[in-house]
C-alpha cells in the first residue's frame, strides 16, 4: 500500500488535516490539565482555610 509520506506528496491537504487534529488534541489535553490544576488549587485553598479554622478553635 502507500506510505503516508507518499500520500502527503500527492495530497498536501492530508498533512494539514493531520496536523490540525494533532494540535487540537494537544490543546484539549492542555485544557484538561489546566482545569485539573485549577481544581487542585481550589481544593488546597479550601483545605488550608478549614485547617486555619480548626487551629483557631484549638487555641
Amino acid at each position: 500500500m502507500f506510505e503516508y509520506n507518499n500520500l502527503v506528496t500527492f495530497f498536501p491537504s492530508l498533512d494539514f488535516v493531520d496536523k490540525f487534529y494533532e494540535n487540537r488534541t494537544k490543546y484539549h489535553n492542555f485544557a484538561i490539565l489546566h482545569q485539573e490544576t485549577k481544581d487542585e488549587i481550589t481544593r488546597r485553598d479550601i483545605w488550608l482555610s478549614e485547617l486555619e479554622e480548626k487551629l483557631k478553635k484549638a487555641t
